[in-house]
């Protein structure tokens, strides 16, 4: 049985009742979830806007005059603004996609003809695999995941890349890339800059004007939103812009016997039906993340992983990978001598209700570049408490004494 959960600080506690998830119990244990880099859990909030769509105004958008369609086309043109707004953006530079993996293919399919692209080998699949039908430019990392930024500096300066892209806070080891060098070394060359910001988005302010990037994405389940809904942000003014990855209905502007013309960005992106009820949820999650506070959940997150990272430093055996320096407040990537990953999440599952992530998490090649074996990533969020980190700290102490 574990102890007691509740946070020890009291700061965020009373928002873990607004996820209904969390009060399920596994074999008389309640539940522990640490996987929300995987994806998140989602309040109430999010969970009601999604079913009050389904009960009240179900009806496609941007086709019909009949009101229940003027009523879901408002909220879903209502949302884009919402989300816009969440990363300090334009509505008409938002775009909706099914996730992260759509907006980086779509952004794919129009540059990988036009010039080299510069990427890190600590990037997740999604940003790897869609570039291999171009050239691609591989900026080497260090041992802890980090973008090695004089072999960046070297190489950008050689091959003059189209597209820098990498991740704002690597999937795997949760490791700080070096977002404004990058940048500026991009900027220096010409180069458009994307930013894969899956692992910000919702635990720390995101602001499209700082950060000045010219395309960006995330999807909206890692931030408390539904699944199968994502962004795709495009920085208005480019001199170049993406091209549609489908085409069909709603992005058209006029179809003819043997000619068509799109709607511009970001509409000519949404072919077909959207997932209307899952952008309604995502803004939802916006302004549920925004009552919580962004710096609130940041500091709550960070006092996590201190705990965290301190407590599996002390436990004989372990491992801690990605260094100490520039590390998120919201992964933690762990090893144990002598047990497998699967092994050690199979155990902390099955033994103590406890869920975290094992595998390379779809970032094979950095596990190769830093000769790891697959690892174990807890994540957490706003809901997780420090009760639960003890309570992993002790299991994981306990799987320990087996190897």
């Amino acid at each position: 049985m574990h102890e007691d959960l509740t946070d020890n600080t009291g700061k965020l506690s009373h928002y873990r009742n607004d996820f209904p998830i969390l009060g399920r119990r596994l074999n008389g244990q309640p539940l522990i979830y640490l996987d929300s880099a995987a994806t998140s859990l989602k309040p109430k909030s999010v969970i009601d806007s999604v079913c009050h769509f389904y009960r009240e105004y179900t009806a496609n958008v941007h086709r019909a005059i009949h009101l229940l369609s003027e009523e879901a086309t408002e909220a879903f043109e209502n949302a884009r603004e919402t989300v816009a707004r969440f990363i300090n953006a334009e509505s008409r530079e938002i775009a909706f996609v099914r996730n992260t993996t759509e907006a980086l293919n779509v952004i794919a399919a129009t540059f990988c003809s036009h010039g080299p692209i510069a990427v890190p080998l600590s990037e997740h699949h999604s940003n790897l695999l869609p570039w291999r039908s171009g050239k691609i430019v591989v900026l080497d990392v260090l041992p802890s995941g980090q973008v090695d930024l004089a072999d960046a500096e070297r190489k950008l300066s050689e091959f003059r890349p189209r597209i820098v892209t990498f991740s704002t806070v690597t999937n795997a080891f949760g490791v700080r890339q070096p977002v404004a060098e990058l940048t500026a070394m991009a900027r220096e060359i010409g180069a458009y800059v994307l930013l894969d910001i899956s692992q910000s988005i919702g635990h720390e302010p995101v602001d499209m004007q700082e950060i000045d990037c010219d395309f960006a994405c995330f999807s909206g389940h890692k931030m408390l939103g539904p699944s199968g809904v994502g962004v795709m942000y495009q920085r208005e003014g480019l001199g170049m812009t993406v091209s549609p990855l489908l085409v069909g209905g709603s992005m058209i502007s006029e179809v003819h016997r043997d000619s068509y013309s799109v709607l511009p960005f970001p509409w000519c992106i949404e072919a077909g039906t959207p997932n209307i009820e899952g952008v309604i949820g995502l803004a939802a999650a916006c302004d549920y993340l925004n009552a919580v506070g962004l710096v609130n959940i940041s500091n709550h997150c960070r006092s996590l992983m201190t705990k965290a990272r301190e407590g599996l430093l002390n436990i004989p055996g372990v491992r801690i990978h990605g260094g100490s320096e520039n590390m998120t407040e919201t992964i933690v990537s762990f090893s144990i001598k002598g047990i497998a990953a699967h092994g050690i999440a199979r155990m902390l599952s099955n033994r103590f209700s406890i869920m975290v992530r094992s595998g390379y998490h779809c970032a094979q090649p950095l596990h190769e570049v830093c000769k790891l074996p697959e690892s174990v990533r807890l994540s957490v969020h706003l809901y997780n408490t420090q009760g639960e980190i003890e309570s992993l700290v002790k299991a994981v102490s306990k799987i320990g004494e087996i190897a």
